[in-house]
C-alpha cells in the first residue's frame, strides 16, 4: 500500500511541475519538447516501484514446480537425452555402412579385381572425431575360376621367366588399391589394410 501512495504523490508532483514550467514558457515549438520530457518523466516514476519489487515476494507457481513436476520434467529430459544416444549411434552406423559401399565399389574400379568387402574400424569417440583406425578390404580376383562359366579355362604354358599374372596380382594390385583409397579419401596408406581371398 506504502507503494502505491508514493507513486501517486510522485506522479502527482511531476504533473504540477510540469503544468508550472508550460505555463511560463512561450507558446512556440519549445513547448511540444518539454512536454515530451514531462511524459516521459511521469512514465518513469509510475514503471520505477514496479521495477523494484523484488521477485521474492511474488509467488508465481509456474516459476517453481512442484514434486511431482519435477519429476515429469526430468523424466523428459531423461528421454531427450536417450533418443540423442539413440540418434548418435543410428548416424553413426549408416555414415559407416554407406563409406564400407563406396570404398567397396571404388575397389572394384581397380583392374583385376572382381569383387570387395570392406571392414571400417573406427575409434570409439568416432561421433566427436570422426577418425579411422582401420580399413580392412577382402578383395576377390577377376581372374578366379567361376563355377557357372559355361567356357573352359585353358593354361597355356610359357616361359619359365614370366610370372603368372594371378601371382603378380596381389602385390601389385593390393598396393594400388592402397594408394587409390587414400588419394580418393585423403586417408594415410597405413590405415589400409587389403587381404586377397
Amino acid at each position: 500500500m506504502e507503494i502505491i501512495a508514493s507513486t501517486i504523490k510522485n506522479v502527482v508532483l511531476i504533473v504540477f511541475f510540469a503544468s508550472v514550467i508550460e505555463m511560463f514558457l512561450p507558446r512556440s515549438s519549445i513547448s511540444r519538447y518539454v512536454q515530451l520530457i514531462m511524459g516521459l518523466f511521469v512514465i518513469v516514476s509510475i514503471l520505477n516501484p514496479i521495477a523494484n519489487i523484488k521477485a521474492n515476494d511474488l509467488q508465481l507457481k509456474i516459476l517453481s514446480p512442484s514434486k511431482t513436476e519435477q519429476s515429469q520434467i526430468t523424466k523428459g529430459i531423461n528421454n531427450g537425452l536417450n533418443f540423442k544416444e539413440i540418434n548418435l549411434v543410428f548416424a553413426q552406423d549408416t555414415v559407416i555402412s554407406n563409406l564400407e559401399k563406396q570404398v567397396e565399389a571404388l575397389v572394384t574400379i581397380v583392374p583385376g579385381v572382381k569383387e570387395a568387402k570392406v571392414k571400417i574400424v573406427t575409434d570409439p569417440e568416432f561421433i566427436n572425431n570422426g577418425e579411422i583406425d582401420k580399413i580392412l578390404i577382402e578383395i576377390k580376383s577377376n581372374l578366379e575360376k567361376e563355377n557357372d562359366s559355361s567356357v573352359e579355362i585353358v593354361q597355356i604354358d610359357t616361359l619359365i621367366e614370366h610370372k603368372n599374372i594371378i601371382e603378380l596380382f596381389p602385390e601389385e594390385s593390393k598396393q594400388q588399391i592402397k594408394t587409390t583409397v587414400s588419394n580418393f579419401y585423403g586417408l594415410d596408406e597405413n590405415l589400409i589394410e587389403v587381404i586377397t581371398n
